[in-house]
């Protein structure tokens, strides 16, 4: 009888390792399931283009990044800071990114460039933001890490422990328990959030585009302008952190005196009641008593700088978190100025290493002019809530 090629289908009769059939197949299968993989990804926001955009930057070519929730995310216009200053400062900003990570996006940002930077807006240290965290919060930064990296996986231990222990000091659990207890290993192998997304699926989850315009906000709802139901006053009072608050923000005061890395904390303009103003003076209270080398801040929501910058109640906002197109750019400006000056940034325009940078300032102006003009024309139309009903692409 002849002998047979192997002594179990799978294995080879004289290794008795996996046969060159079995092997050439487990190659396509892995192949294949990271192909699916990277289609049925995180895709729900521009959010992921930011870190996208990012890691696709020319290799040291970014001075410093913007770490923050919408409000900065909105607030900082990388394009008109290039074009006013030559400095190349990028927005790694996030809807509702908790406080807690900004140290982990700070090496994750150095793992690309070689950045020597940071500004933090403190806006997410307010409790009405710190204590409404939910799962994409945390989804947002982390699953547009690395899949292996060493800080996606701190990362992610981090956020859900915050998230945790956020809800349980506010007698919340049950929320926690709702939509991450026992789902907690969709954080760290995505695929099992993301497989059922088949029937949602567009081009974008192919072509994986990425932000034309150096991470600035240029959605249709930046364009439009409101006034406030309530202007609330400027609070002069500081109070309210919790221990849990306070902790948070002095890890980040500790990281930047002990990585002797430039932390600039501010809060950029923003109508906010009197119990997160109280909230923020009193951050920025501890900050101003830490200040050294490499921690600093500027608070903006206070009348001396709405006044030093320009900001029109009336028309600089197109909600009461965000600035809008006529409001970021007095921000911007300013702030790229201060930064510049207080770190001796070089001005690198007309340096050929630096045109995509010009390229992203024209395409900015263009989309800009494009988006107020279809507004005005009606064929961008929205709902009450500022969702795009009618035009757009």
């Amino acid at each position: 009888m002849a002998e047979k090629n192997s002594i179990w289908p799978f294995l080879d009769a004289k290794t008795k390792l996996p046969s060159e059939r079995v092997r050439v197949f487990l190659s396509i299968f892995a192949v294949l399931m990271v192909l699916v993989a990277y289609v049925l990804d995180y895709h729900g926001d521009g959010n992921e283009m930011l870190y996208r955009t990012y890691a696709t930057q020319d290799k040291d070519t970014i001075d410093g990044v913007f770490i923050g929730n919408s409000s900065i995310n909105r607030s900082w216009v990388a394009p008109i800071a290039w074009n006013e200053c030559g400095i190349t400062f990028f927005s790694l900003s996030s809807g509702n990114q908790p406080i807690v990570l900004a140290t982990d996006i700070i090496e994750a940002a150095k793992e690309k460039q070689d950045i020597k930077y940071a500004v933090i807006d403190i806006h997410p240290i307010r409790t009405t933001t710190y204590y409404t965290a939910y799962s994409p919060s945390i989804r947002r930064v982390a699953d547009n890490m690395p899949r292996f990296s060493p800080i996606r996986w701190d990362i992610i231990s981090k956020g859900l422990k915050y998230y945790e222990e956020s809800y349980k000091e506010i007698d919340r659990e049950d929320k926690y328990n709702d939509n991450v207890k026992g789902k907690e290993y969709s954080f760290y192998f995505r695929f099992f959030q993301y497989h059922s997304r088949w029937s949602e699926l567009d081009i974008e989850d192919f072509r994986k585009p990425v932000n034309e315009y150096k991470s600035a906000y240029t959605e249709p709802i930046f364009y439009t302008q409101t006034e406030f139901e309530e202007r609330y006053p400027f609070e002069t009072q500081a109070g309210g952190l919790s221990d849990s608050q306070k902790k948070v923000l002095q890890n980040i005061i500790d990281y930047a005196n002990d990585n002797k890395f430039p932390i600039l904390f501010i809060s950029v303009p923003t109508n906010m009641e009197e119990a997160d103003q109280k909230e923020l003076l009193e951050a920025f209270e501890i900050i101003e008593g830490q200040k050294s080398e490499y921690v600093d801040c500027i608070n903006f929501n206070n009348q001396e700088m709405y006044d030093t910058l320009g900001i029109n109640v009336e028309t600089d906002f197109y909600d009461n978190d965000h600035l809008n197109y006529l409001g970021a750019p007095k921000l911007t400006k300013y702030l790229a100025h201060f930064i510049q000056d207080k770190y001796s940034i070089k001005d690198k325009r007309g340096d050929n290493k630096y045109s995509s940078w010009d390229e992203a300032y024209e395409k900015y102006i263009e989309r800009r002019e494009d988006v107020l003009e279809r507004i005005e024309n009606k064929d961008i139309i929205f709902d009450k809530y500022g969702n795009v009903i009618l035009g757009d692409d």
